[in-house]
């Protein structure tokens, strides 16, 4: 998947769950995150199916997660631990990436499948 977060066009590997499948069905979308204590948070348009794919409550910095609870997409800042909630997670970012985000307390962020 790629992404254009910010104005940086960056790639996405997402993980082959059906969360991301369900993902990449309703590409192309455009989304708005803002920024929270420890993430930076968008609201999605459409809820996406997390029926069997692993959950975890234990969130890692520089990953994208979706919060079937918010139907919201979730860019975690920090290390950080939801218990007892739990969340999927999507893709993995580079440090680079995220950090470049630093300070911003909302972006734009245009999701579209890098498959021709």
């Amino acid at each position: 998947m790629k992404a254009i977060i910010a104005g940086k066009e960056i790639s996405i590997s997402l993980y082959q769950t059906a969360t991301a499948e369900n993902l990449m069905r309703v590409l192309p979308t455009g989304l708005d995150f803002h920024a929270f204590a420890h993430e930076y948070r968008a609201m999605g348009r459409h809820a996406l199916n997390v029926a069997h794919v692993p959950m975890t409550s234990k969130l890692a910095k520089n990953s994208l997660y979706y919060d079937d609870r918010l139907e919201a997409l979730c860019l975690m800042k920090d290390d950080v631990d939801i218990t007892p909630e739990k969340r999927t997670c999507l893709a993995r970012l580079s440090a680079e990436d995220v950090a470049s985000l630093d300070g911003l307390e909302q972006f734009y962020v245009y999701l579209d499948n890098d498959e021709e």
